[in-house]
């Protein structure tokens, strides 16, 4: 059952019924498609390249690979700007 599921951490969410899992989908890819892109391809590319590696090599690589840099050495984000400005939001499932 999709409760099975959740307890055995199989889906990190269940709803109710299908309107409010497309809602939710939907709220989702809107937030992931407002990242900028880099961002959205180092994450994806950390995750799938993390597989076949050990946690802690996982972790080490993951951090590497969330490091935006552009041709020639120098990032394509503005950090101090991106911290000072830094809204923390949280979601507790």
């Amino acid at each position: 059952s999709a409760q099975a599921a959740l307890q055995a951490r199989l889906v990190s969410e269940v709803h109710e019924t299908r309107e409010d899992l497309w809602q939710r989908a939907h709220y989702l890819a809107a937030t992931i498609a407002s990242k900028p892109s880099e961002a959205v391809q180092a994450s994806v590319y950390s995750i799938w390249s993390s597989m076949d590696m050990s946690r802690k090599a996982a972790l080490e690589q993951g951090f590497k690979h969330c490091l935006i840099v552009a041709p020639g050495g120098k990032s394509k984000l503005d950090h101090k700007l991106l911290m000072k400005n830094a809204k923390r939001e949280f979601e507790i499932r």
